[in-house]
């Protein structure tokens, strides 16, 4: 996995305004010019995804406007500012600069009334508004170090995070402790519904940021509002399953590095956070296939009775409440309970692909769901902006 170099310029649109209205309208138009058949082929689910791909990125194109970020730019700038400002650099007539200002004024105005309305009613997080509520300071300057090296370039960098976060990658493993437990028959694996892609369509945060294709939560709710379109996506989702192919596209991602706060010191690369940006209707699918494979398990009882996090009606409150009921059966019996709670570092990267996968093949899962994760365990492609 290789990252991809890109200048820092950023595409912007104004959302919230009329081109934002025309922007979704323009890619409704396009998807629903995609005719729905099912693909039976890996090259034939990959044409479908790239029509719907190029039918966001076209738009997005023809509605986005390059910007350079600055430390002096302010998120209520807008065209009539520029323009008033472009007046009075030719004029320096203070008439002008008086009409630059209210311009301001009222874009200030306007921005800021929008915001706090919708902190108020939507966010009811009126904290937000009060001044101590302010950007982290960024930590003190310090190179990277893999091992005893400082990371002076990207290259370096770069293999120093990858070999952090992923590093199971190319392990060895030995499948045959898997041999002394019974193979499991295999679960039929029903084609998405409706039903399924809206459940899990709901529970998506508006406030979500995009992936490359710039399409926000916000965005695919108001489009799958299209029966058309709808149908569109629960075709490619099913094909993806059906032929045991995870679209390339999928695994193209943005992938931000923040750093944690609080550290004493910031030269491991522990003490950042990678943060993952993928395509959003990618994501979606993701979540419907994770949402299908915890109602299996828990439908054929894979997971363990114990096992409380991540689960659906199994929170942490389950947990506490487990742990509060033996400790007050110790009282009743005089015996004190003593807890020991432990956190196993690096986990989920030191998961590693292939023997997960054979693990889920011991218990049952479908061929088509295998050949999928197989596939979207390989091939990925980041594209790194910066820290």
């Amino acid at each position: 996995m290789q990252p991809a170099r890109i200048e820092l310029k950023s595409s912007t649109q104004a959302w919230g305004s009329e081109a934002e209205k025309s922007f979704i309208s323009d890619i409704l138009r396009d998807l629903v010019a995609i005719p729905v058949a099912a693909p039976a082929t890996k090259e034939g689910v990959e044409a479908l995804a790239n029509a719907i791909a190029m039918a966001f990125l076209d738009t997005w194109l023809a509605y986005s406007t390059e910007s350079k970020p600055t430390k002096r730019s302010k998120f209520w700038w807008m065209d009539e500012c520029l323009e008033t400002f472009g007046v009075y650099q030719l004029s320096c007539l203070l008439t002008d600069y008086n009409k630059f200002k209210k311009a301001c004024k009222n874009a200030k105005r306007d921005f800021f009334d929008e915001r706090i309305a919708e902190i108020a009613t939507s966010h009811k997080r009126l904290w937000d508004l009060m001044e101590w509520v302010k950007q982290g300071k960024l930590p003190p300057c310090e190179a990277i170090r893999d091992g005893d090296q400082p990371c002076h370039d990207m290259d370096d960098l770069w293999d120093a995070l990858h070999s952090t976060y992923n590093l199971a990658s190319g392990r060895e493993y030995d499948a045959s402790v898997l041999d002394e437990l019974p193979d499991e028959p295999v679960h039929e694996w029903a084609d998405f519904s409706d039903h399924e892609l809206l459940s899990a369509l709901k529970g998506c945060s508006n406030s979500s940021a995009p992936g490359l294709d710039h399409v926000t939560w916000v965005h695919l709710k108001e489009l799958l509002e299209d029966r058309h379109v709808l149908v569109l996506f629960i075709v490619l989702a099913n094909a993806c399953l059906r032929v045991g192919h995870w679209l390339c596209i999928f695994k193209e991602l943005l992938l931000v590095i923040v750093p944690k706060p609080n550290k004493p010191s910031y030269a491991v690369p522990k003490a950042f956070r990678p943060i993952i940006l993928l395509i959003t209707f990618g994501k979606l699918i993701e979540k419907m296939i994770a949402n299908r494979i915890q109602f299996d398990a828990v439908k054929h009882d894979i997971f363990h009775p114990n096992q409380l996090g991540g689960i659906r009606q199994r929170s942490t409150e389950d947990a506490g409440l487990i742990l509060t009921h033996l400790v007050r059966v110790g009282w009743v019996k005089g015996l004190q309970t003593s807890a020991l709670a432990f956190d196993i570092a690096q986990f989920f990267p030191s998961i590693n692909h292939e023997m997960f996968m054979a693990v889920l093949h011991k218990q049952g899962l479908s061929l088509w769901c295998l050949m999928a994760g197989r596939s979207l365990s390989t091939n990925t492609h980041a594209t790194q902006p910066g820290y």
